[in-house]
Formats: structure tokens, C-alpha cells, sequence
């Protein structure tokens, strides 16, 4: 019996230790995928098991490396260089080896990158070289794949190569500084994240001059300079001092001083006196316009002269009209569309002293602010306004007086759009009185320079029939479209040619060929084009600029009053005008030889050949 149950007992022993292991579980105890930053991390992924021995399995994903907690599996991402994103499954299973296993699966994501375009020059913002010739390399530092450069100066070449942007600079003859621009986009111009620009300025020459007559064979209301130096002009004549049909014969001026009125570099005019009977002035910094006046003995100004020094020579161009005009806006630097400098100055018609004009190169909403000018400190000069409701400063001696004044006309309007009172509104200041008489079609009066006129020596503002020419009508044109492709210009008796250059050689003269203004071709037999700048102007009732339409409306006065004959019209201006305006996605456009405006706004002159 002792041996039955000692049998027993053994055979209950071997059946306990035979008896089958449980199932393996591995159950998560939290979410089933987790998110990394880019710049790397840890995840803790618990879970219970009722093994006691556990693995892992990151896959092929070698930015990811685990290690083993007590009841957790715990992750660490590496940072993530690339702007992708990625992810992984992260396999957890238990018993470590052998089968059956029981598992589980996490996803472990990781956001890509934010990708933080660079950019820079080497140079900085602003490089100036000497007036020797010479090559200079600037390094461009970026982290894009590609880059992209603009030159904005013909003085001035560049080649690219690898990360290297090598400046040909030639030598600077002349005396006067010269500038360039550089923009470099990245990864192209036409699609990129990121630019930089730099000025490049190269000093002139040492070159000394000796004192300079300006005034030595004529005199005028304007003086054009090319170089730094000492200047006089003679001081007592009055414009050109030439009597003529209209105007009365000027008198002498008698000067007990000058000064310097504004300058729109700083220290471009460095000193002004009066020495004798002429004024004497020195320029020594770069390129600009300025106006210099003679004083009375209580330091009031009794007339005033523009100096012009730009930085571009002044050509002259010929027009099928038969006349000789300038390549540049009167007080322009330089005939360039994506430079404000070709702009120039601004004039009330019949006023012999210019108003700063733009200093933006366009500009959508209303903009009041002119380019800053300064007094010979570097202080700024104000560009004052008359009052808009009266007209007690309407007068021609009040504007010889406050060159810096523009006169506003609005509490006359209704019945004159003249800066002048009727009783002084003089058809004859620039000395074509009957310039809009027309003959056969055509505008035979030419008119004569006279002492109020602004251009300089052996120059004059032009008359009607100079650019007539640009319309195939001799009159209003006009269309509409879209940026690109056909269109076609319009007058009211049918179709009109507009004799503009298709910069991009499309066939059509549209959008793509504006530029903040129209390449007008001057001459159609020898393809003599120039660019003629959309300026905008002054507004003569309120006496301002009025930038609203800075790069897309022009406006260039002739010398002739309108052709209107109505009461209000018999005080406006004939002159060139263009403009383009958008309407829910569409373009409109329109141009006019000879237009007409009130005399009391102030707009562009093209000068020509006297």
C-alpha cells in the first residue's frame, strides 16, 4: 500500500512538471504610434508581458535606437537633416527567441526640416572700389542649390562661376563717382526664396579742373556739369536774357548774395558764393541736381538756376519730326527703367524751376512724399504748397521768389486750371504762344526759347508736333488685354499704330514691353528708340505729388498751351501722355501725343535742340 501511493505521488509529480507553458501576451498600455520633432528625441513605449524575456525590431530605420526598461521600450530619434518627413514601425515581441511570440506594433514619425533659406554677400550691402581697373570676386554664401544675378549698370561686368560672382571693373576716367547695382536671387530670378543686393561704388579719378565759366557764351535757366570742379555763371540775366513776342524785356538782376537752395545728394554742392556778377559753386560728390539762387541784401531770392549732373552723357537723338531731342528726362541720371533716377525732374507749366520728383520707382496705393532734397549741411528742404483757398500767391513773382513753393490752383479751379490768376496766365512763359495752330495737320509753330524756359544751353522745351509721330493718327490711342499676347491700339476712327519698341519680340505691344514707362521709337527709318519714364506729377489743385500712379502714368509738357478753346481748357498745357491702369485682371491703356493739362500740375520735359 506504502508503494501504491509513493507511486502516485510520483506520477502526480511528473504530470505537474509536464503540464503545457501558457500562451505568450504582449499587450501596449499606451497609444500605438508616437511623433518626434526634427530635431530628434525620446518615446517611452510601455507594455506588459507575461514573458520574461523581451525584443525589439527598428527595421531599416537607422535614425532610430532603442533600449530596454523594465516594463518599456525606450526610442531615441536623431535629428532629421532633410525637410521630409519620415517614419518607422517599431516591432516589439515576446519571448525574445523562440515561437510561438506574441507582439506588437508602434509607428514613430518624424517631421522633416523647416528649411530656412540663406543668402548673403561677402561684401556687404555696399562695396566701393578705386578708380583704378581692376577684377574683384565676390563670394556668394548661400544653402540653396542655385543662384541667380542681375547687373543694373552698363559701366560694369560680371560672370559667375561656382560660388563666385568676379566684377570686371574698368577704369573710371572721369572724375565724377559712378554706381552699380547687384541683386542676386536664389534659387533663380524668376522664383525665389531669398535675395541680396550690394551698390557698387567706384570713386573717380583725381582729377583737378580749373574754374569753369559756365555762362561764357550763353546764358540759361539751367547749366548741365559733367565732372567735379569750380563753376561760375553770370548771375544778372535772367534765363537767357532774350526778349520775345509776349513777354516783357527782362531786367538786370542786381545780386548781394547766394545760396544754395536744395541738393538732392548731400554734399554734392559743397560751397556757392557770389563773386562779382556771377555766382561761383564747387560740386565734389557724386551725381544729382541742385538748385542755386541769387539773394537780395535781406537774403531774399531774386532768381534761382538749376545745375545738372548726371551720371549718364546726354545725347541727342533724331526724331522723324525733324528736330533733335535729348536721351534723358530734363534733371534725369540716367536712362535706366529700373532706376528712379531716370525719372528726372517735375515743372509747372511755364515755370522756369524744376520739384524733386519721385523717389520709388512705382508705387499701388496714394503716395504724397517727393525725393528728399537737402541745403548745403544735409539738412532736409521742405517742398512747400501754397494755400488751396485763396490766390493771393498766384502770381509770377511769387513763384520767381519761392522756387521750392508749388502753387496750387485750387481755389480758382472751377474756372482755371492755372497756377496763375487769368488776369496774369501768360501763353507765352515757354514761348510758343500759338504752338496748337495747326496746318494741313500738322503743327507749324515751333516757338523760340525764352527766359523762363528750364532747359539748358542750346536746349528748349519741345513743341506739339515733336512727338506726334508716336501714334499713327497723330492723336488718341488706346486698348485693352491681358499681360500677354495680341493686342492692339485703337483711336476712334479705327486702328492706330503705337510706335513703342516690343522689347520681348512678341509682335505685340503689351505689358510685357512697359517697363515703368514706354521705349518710344524716335525715328522709325533708323530705329532711334529712347525710354521715356511714366513720372506721374503734381497735382495742381492740392499742390502735392501724387505718387498714386509712380510707374505707370507720363506725363511731358510742350511748350504750347492747349488746343481746347472753352474757358477752363484756355488754361491748360499741350502734352505728351500715357498711362495703364488694371480692371478685375485686364489692362487698359492709353496714349496721346499732344494732350492737354492743367497748367498748375507739374510734369516731365523731354528737352530738344534749340
Amino acid at each position: 500500500m506504502k508503494q501504491l501511493l509513493s507511486s502516485l505521488v510520483l506520477f502526480l509529480l511528473v504530470a505537474a512538471c509536464t503540464a503545457p507553458a501558457p500562451e505568450p501576451s504582449l499587450t501596449l498600455e499606451g497609444a500605438d504610434s508616437y511623433s518626434v520633432s526634427a530635431g530628434g528625441g525620446t518615446v517611452s513605449i510601455s507594455f506588459s508581458t507575461n514573458q520574461e524575456d523581451w525584443g525589439f525590431d527598428v527595421g531599416s530605420a537607422s535614425w532610430l535606437s532603442g533600449s530596454k526598461g523594465k516594463s518599456n521600450l525606450i526610442l531615441t530619434a536623431a535629428a532629421n537633416e532633410e525637410t521630409i518627413p519620415r517614419s518607422a514601425k517599431v516591432r516589439i515581441f515576446a519571448p525574445a527567441t523562440g515561437s510561438p511570440q506574441a507582439s506588437a506594433m508602434v509607428t514613430v514619425s518624424q517631421s522633416g526640416s523647416i528649411f530656412v533659406p540663406e543668402l548673403s554677400l561677402d561684401c556687404g550691402k555696399e562695396l566701393t572700389l578705386s578708380a583704378e581697373k581692376q577684377a574683384y570676386s565676390i563670394t556668394i554664401q548661400t544653402n540653396m542649390p542655385t543662384w541667380e544675378y542681375e547687373l543694373d549698370g552698363n559701366w560694369l561686368e560680371a560672370f559667375a562661376s561656382g560660388n563666385i560672382l568676379t566684377l570686371s571693373v574698368p577704369e573710371n576716367t572721369k572724375d565724377v563717382d559712378r554706381e552699380a547695382h547687384i541683386t542676386v536671387y536664389a534659387p533663380s530670378r524668376k522664383v525665389y526664396e531669398m535675395t541680396a543686393s550690394v551698390s557698387i561704388i567706384q570713386k573717380g579719378s583725381d582729377i583737378t579742373y580749373e574754374l569753369e565759366n559756365l555762362s561764357e557764351k550763353e546764358t540759361s535757366n539751367s547749366y548741365l556739369i559733367t565732372h567735379n570742379g569750380v563753376f561760375e555763371f553770370k548771375a544778372t540775366v535772367r534765363g537767357n536774357g532774350i526778349a520775345c513776342e509776349g513777354l516783357k524785356e527782362p531786367a538786370a538782376l542786381s545780386p548781394s548774395g547766394a545760396k544754395l537752395v536744395w541738393q538732392t545728394r548731400k554734399g554734392l554742392i559743397s560751397s556757392v558764393s557770389l563773386e562779382g556778377e556771377n555766382i561761383r559753386f564747387e560740386t565734389t560728390k557724386g551725381t544729382g541736381n541742385a538748385l542755386i539762387a541769387a539773394t537780395n541784401a535781406s537774403g531774399d531770392i531774386i532768381w534761382s538756376w538749376h545745375i545738372w549732373k548726371p551720371e549718364e552723357e546726354v545725347l541727342e537723338l533724331p526724331v522723324e519730326s525733324g528736330v533733335t531731342a535729348m536721351n534723358l528726362n530734363l534733371g534725369a541720371l540716367m536712362e535706366n527703367p529700373n532706376d528712379v533716377s531716370s525719372y528726372g525732374l517735375l515743372y509747372q507749366w511755364g515755370r522756369k524751376d524744376p520739384l524733386p520728383g519721385s523717389p520709388i520707382l512705382n508705387e499701388g496705393t496714394t503716395y504724397t512724399k517727393n525725393l528728399e532734397v537737402y541745403d548745403i549741411d544735409g539738412n532736409p528742404v521742405k517742398i512747400g504748397s501754397t494755400s488751396m483757398y485763396d490766390t493771393k500767391n498766384n502770381t509770377l513773382a511769387y513763384s520767381i521768389s519761392h522756387p521750392t513753393v508749388c502753387i496750387s490752383n485750387n481755389a480758382q479751379y472751377s474756372t482755371s486750371p492755372d497756377w496763375l490768376r487769368p488776369a496774369e496766365s501768360n501763353t507765352a512763359l515757354w514761348g510758343n504762344p500759338k504752338g496748337t495752330v495747326r496746318e494741313e495737320g500738322v503743327y507749324v509753330n515751333k516757338g523760340t526759347k525764352t527766359y523762363y524756359d528750364p532747359c539748358p544751353i542750346g536746349w528748349r522745351v519741345p513743341d506739339p508736333q515733336t512727338f506726334r509721330h508716336i501714334t499713327s493718327s497723330g492723336g488718341f490711342t488706346w486698348a485693352s488685354g491681358e499681360t500677354e499676347g495680341e493686342m492692339h491700339w485703337y483711336d476712334l476712327g479705327g486702328e492706330a499704330e503705337f510706335a513703342a519698341q516690343d522689347l520681348n519680340g512678341d509682335g505685340w505691344i503689351n505689358l510685357l514691353d512697359f517697363q515703368n514707362g514706354w521705349h518710344l521709337i524716335l525715328d522709325r527709318t533708323s530705329g532711334t528708340a529712347s525710354y521715356f519714364p511714366a513720372t506721374t506729377r503734381y497735382n495742381g489743385q492740392y499742390a502735392m505729388f501724387m505718387g498714386s500712379m509712380v510707374g505707370l502714368w507720363g506725363n511731358y509738357w510742350t511748350n504750347a498751351p492747349s488746343l481746347d478753346n472753352d474757358l477752363k481748357d484756355t488754361y491748360r498745357g499741350a502734352a505728351l501722355a500715357f498711362g495703364i491702369k488694371e480692371y478685375t485682371g485686364e489692362w487698359s491703356f492709353s496714349v496721346s501725343p499732344v494732350s492737354n493739362g492743367g497748367r498748375a500740375d507739374a510734369y516731365a520735359i523731354r528737352c530738344i535742340k534749340d
